[in-house]
C-alpha cells in the first residue's frame, strides 16, 4: 500500500481522524487533490490513486519532478484552463473532461470536479477537487454511437422502417421510412399511432386487431392507403408487450414495402 505523499490537509472533513481519512484516500478510485492556481497546477496534496491513473507516484507531483499540467493533452490545455478560470471568477464549482497522459505515453479520459477555496477577504487560496478515470464510459459511448450509425446505415440499405409505441406516451416513435410508406412528411411532428392506423385498409386493420388479441407477435402483409397517393402493400412484423390482463402497453416492430421503390 502506497501512503499519501506529503501531509494531509489540515482542514479534514468534520468527523474524520487523520488515520481514517488516509484509509479512505487509499481506497478511493479517484485522485483527490489540492493545488495552486497556476499553469502547472502545482500540487500541495495529491492522493495515492494518481499512480494508478498516471503511472507517476504522488511524491513526484509534490516535489516538482512531474507537473500535472504537463500531462494534460496539448489540445485540451487551453480549454481546461479557461473553464476553471471562468468558474473561479464566478465563484462556482467546475466539472470538465479531458485527456491525461500516462507515463507510458498512452492517454486516459478523465472527469474532474473541483472548486476554489477563498479566504474571508475573497482571495483564492487553492483548488480542491477529484479526478476520475472516465475512459471506459467514453469508449462505451463511442461504441454505442458507432453501433447506432451502423444500424441507421443498415436500415437505409434494407429500406426498412422501425417504430415503437407506448401506452400513455405522447408520440409514436418511428424512422423516416415509416413516414414515407404512410405518405406523411418525413419527421412530421405530433403524429400519433392512430394517424397511421387510419391509413391502413379497414379489412387489414380488423385482421390485425383480431390477431393482437390472440398473440404477442404477428407478421402480416397489409395495404396502406396514403392520402392522395396510390395504395401500397407493406410487410409488418410486430412485437407486443402485454400486462397480466392482456392489455398492450408497448408495441414495436419493423415495416417495409413489399415492392422496392415504394
Amino acid at each position: 500500500m502506497v501512503p499519501p505523499a506529503g501531509p494531509l490537509p489540515p482542514d479534514l472533513p468534520e468527523g474524520f481522524e487523520a488515520g481514517a481519512f488516509r484509509v479512505l484516500l487509499e481506497n478511493l478510485p479517484g485522485v483527490v487533490y489540492r493545488c495552486r492556481n497556476d499553469e502547472t497546477w502545482s500540487m500541495m496534496f495529491i492522493s495515492p490513486y494518481v499512480e494508478a491513473l498516471t503511472g507517476h507516484p504522488p511524491e513526484a507531483f509534490l516535489d516538482g519532478r512531474v507537473s500535472f499540467g504537463s500531462l494534460i493533452h496539448p489540445e485540451d490545455r487551453e480549454r481546461v484552463w479557461g473553464t476553471i478560470q471562468g468558474s473561479l471568477a464566478a465563484r462556482l464549482p467546475f466539472r470538465l473532461s479531458y485527456r491525461l497522459q500516462r507515463s507510458d505515453g498512452s492517454y486516459r479520459w478523465v472527469r474532474e470536479d473541483g472548486r476554489g477555496d477563498f479566504n474571508d477577504q475573497g482571495t483564492l487560496r487553492w483548488l480542491d477537487g477529484v479526478v476520475l478515470d472516465y475512459t471506459e464510459q467514453i469508449e462505451a459511448e463511442r461504441a454505442l454511437r458507432a453501433t447506432e450509425e451502423n444500424l441507421r446505415m443498415a436500415l437505409r440499405a434494407s429500406q426498412m422502417g422501425v417504430w415503437r409505441w407506448e401506452r400513455g406516451g405522447h408520440a409514436f416513435l418511428r424512422t423516416d421510412k415509416v413516414d414515407q410508406l404512410f405518405g406523411f412528411p418525413v419527421g412530421a411532428k405530433g403524429l400519433r399511432l392512430r394517424d397511421f392506423l387510419d391509413r391502413v385498409d379497414p379489412a387489414d386493420l380488423a385482421r390485425i386487431n383480431a390477431l393482437t388479441a390472440e398473440t404477442s407477435s404477428l407478421e402480416v402483409e397489409l395495404t396502406i392507403r396514403p392520402e392522395g397517393l396510390a395504395p401500397r402493400r407493406a410487410h409488418i412484423f410486430t412485437r407486443l408487450l402485454k400486462d397480466d390482463q392482456g392489455i398492450v402497453h408497448v408495441a414495436m416492430g419493423t415495416l417495409r414495402a413489399v415492392r422496392e421503390g415504394e
